[in-house]
C-alpha cells in the first residue's frame, strides 16, 4: 500500500520535482508538469514504454493500473499535446497520490535497478569494464565499450576467460573486423551455454578512432546466473576449460 498521510505535504514545486525524478529513473516516455491552475503536477505519458508488463497506452488500462496500486488519479487524453498516437495525462487528486504514483513508477523497476547493479559489481570484480543498466522492467542491458582490438585488454575477451572459454578467444586477429565479429558470435555461445539463449547487438566502430560497440540483453534471472557465474568462474581459476563454459 502506498499511503504516507503521515508525511508533510510538500510545496507543489517539490512534489512535481519527485514526479518528474521517478519519471526520469523509470525511463518513462513522458514528463511532469505544473499545469496552470492546477495545485499539483501531473504525468504526461506519450507512450507506454517502462511502464510494466501488459499496461497498454489506453487510459483505461492505465486507470486499472492505477487502481491496483492505490494511486488517486485520474487519466485523461492530453489534446494541446495531442501527436500521432495522442498524449495521457495521470493526474493525481492529493499529494500522497503525487507520491504514491512515484512509488508506482519506481517500484515497477526495483527488481531491473536491484539486479544490473548486482551484475555490475559482480562484473567489476571480475575486471570487466562495462557499462549495465535496466531495459524496462524485465531485462538488463550490459554494453562493452572497450570492445577493442587488444585481446588482453578486450572486454569480450575476459568475460570469455570467466565463462571458461579461453581457447575459444585466443590468436583471434582482433585488429580485423572478421576476428572481432568471431569473437562476439564465440561470446555468444558462451553466454548461452552459461545462461541460456541471450540477445546481442553488435554496432561496428570505424576502424581507426571508434572501437566497435557490443551490447547484450538479458532477462533479471539470467543476470543473476550470470553474477553467480562470475563469482566463482574467475580467468586465472581455470582459463582453458571451454566446455565448461557450454554448461548450465
Amino acid at each position: 500500500m502506498h499511503s504516507e498521510d503521515s508525511k508533510p505535504t510538500l510545496p507543489r514545486e517539490e512534489l512535481n520535482t519527485v514526479l518528474m525524478a521517478a519519471a526520469e529513473i523509470a525511463r518513462v516516455r513522458g514528463s511532469s508538469r505544473l499545469p496552470e491552475g492546477r495545485e499539483l503536477p501531473e504525468l504526461v505519458l506519450l507512450a507506454a514504454d517502462n511502464l510494466p508488463e501488459g499496461v497498454s497506452f489506453d487510459p483505461a488500462a492505465l486507470a486499472d493500473w492505477l487502481a491496483r496500486e492505490q494511486v488517486d488519479a485520474d487519466v485523461n487524453v492530453d489534446e494541446a499535446d495531442r501527436g500521432t498516437s495522442g498524449a495521457a495525462a495521470l493526474s493525481p487528486r492529493t499529494p500522497q497520490a503525487v507520491r504514491a504514483l512515484a512509488a508506482a513508477l519506481l517500484g515497477t523497476h526495483a527488481a531491473a535497478r536491484e539486479a544490473a547493479q548486482s551484475l555490475g559489481a559482480a562484473l567489476a570484480a571480475a575486471g570487466i569494464e562495462v557499462t549495465v543498466r535496466e531495459q524496462g522492467a524485465e531485462h538488463v542491458v550490459f554494453s562493452m565499450n572497450d570492445f577493442d582490438w587488444e585481446d588482453k585488454t578486450a572486454g569480450a575477451v575476459s568475460l570469455a576467460a570467466c565463462l571458461g572459454g579461453q581457447e575459444a578467444v585466443d590468436d583471434l586477429p582482433l585488429y580485423r573486423r572478421s576476428g572481432r565479429r568471431k569473437l562476439a558470435r564465440r561470446l555468444r555461445l558462451l553466454l548461452t551455454g552459461a545462461v541460456g539463449p541471450v540477445a546481442m547487438a553488435m554496432d561496428e566502430g570505424c576502424g581507426i578512432h571508434e572501437p566497435d560497440h557490443v551490447s547484450l540483453k538479458l532477462s533479471l534471472d539470467q543476470a543473476e546466473r550470470l553474477g553467480a557465474r562470475l563469482s566463482w568462474a574467475h580467468p586465472e581459476d581455470d582459463p582453458t576449460t571451454f566446455e565448461s563454459g557450454l554448461v548450465t
